[in-house]
């Protein structure tokens, strides 16, 4: 499997020299997980520009490769494009996550979108883990964030999050001009298990207004498919009931709720803390990860460096 990434035509490396006289950068990363012999591995890696992955990591044994995706710039500015294509095998596992927060900076070229696009098709019998550290649109930005995750077949499997920051309120830096506009969608087949599209705009009353954002600056959203669960209803809601009583507030400090529907347990987050929201996405996690798949959960390690 390391040869697999040595072996990257360092090639294209001879764009990043070409950061003098070009304003943005068109990147992208392909990735496929397969199980050879009971071991997952990243069999194929092809990349453009400047993104990339580190070698896998086995902190849980042979049967879950962590990954962690590099994207040495740190964030994106006006014009940029990050293409992400992952393909998890039958029968195949992987971990995907970041070493870092990702940013997208204040955009001075207002017609040149910063778009960051995520595709993934999980195969029958496979398991995608998607748990990238949150985003950061700064004021000004005209960003786009795209997730998509086709679950190819009935036995696909699934947890996935996405974290995004609306400005920067810890330096008093709002979210007071730019535009991010949002999709994250699910879909088993043809059949879509969650569609969801936002526009979010600097200054605009949905930032502030209790139907809307209600003033909070952190929001996130969370997935997963019920593997075994799906087949022990009462199970089910004895795990999601002894969770929703371990999560539950007793102040305003943010909101969250949990749900299923669609044979998917659905987290939400409305707060003013990224790492509040990851862990009590990590917390339903745990709680459901080894009914999902025998496995408790193992958070990357990247996460506490």
């Amino acid at each position: 499997m390391t040869a697999a990434i040595d072996a990257i035509d360092l090639k294209s490396d001879s764009a990043l020299g070409e950061s003098s006289s070009h304003t943005h950068w068109q990147a992208s990363l392909k990735l496929r997980f397969e199980n050879r012999s009971g071991k997952n591995v990243l069999t194929n890696v092809a990349h453009r520009g400047p993104l990339r992955v580190q070698r896998a990591f086995y902190p849980e044994g042979d049967r879950v490769p962590h990954i962690y995706l590099l994207h040495p710039p740190g964030g994106l500015v006006a014009g940029d494009q990050l293409t992400i294509s992952v393909d998890v095998a039958a029968h195949s596992h992987g971990l995907i996550s970041t070493p870092s927060a990702g940013r997208v900076y204040k955009n001075i070229h207002q017609h040149r979108e910063q778009t960051q696009s995520v595709v993934a098709n999980i195969e029958p019998d496979a398991l995608l883990e998607w748990l990238p550290q949150e985003n950061i649109v700064f004021a000004g930005a005209n960003a786009a964030n795209i997730n998509r995750f086709n679950l190819v077949g009935d036995t696909s499997q699934l947890s996935a999050w996405d974290i995004t920051c609306l400005g920067r309120p810890a330096g008093n830096l709002l979210f007071d001009a730019g535009i991010l506009k949002q999709k994250f969608e699910v879909w088993r087949g043809k059949e879509p298990l969650l569609l969801e599209r936002a526009v979010f705009k600097g200054g605009d009353a949905l930032l502030e207004k209790t139907w809307g954002m209600q003033g909070y600056t952190v929001m996130g959203t969370f997935v997963q498919t019920l593997g075994e669960m799906q087949h022990a209803p009462n199970e089910l809601a004895d795990v999601l009931k002894a969770l929703k009583q371990q999560l539950q507030q007793e102040n305003t400090q943010y909101r969250f709720a949990l749900t299923e529907r669609r044979g998917l347990i659905i987290a939400r987050y409305l707060g003013h803390s990224a790492i509040q929201a990851r862990e009590l996405f990590t917390d339903v996690w745990g709680a459901t990860r080894q009914n999902q798949i025998g496995l408790i959960a193992c958070p990357p390690r990247i996460w506490f460096t």
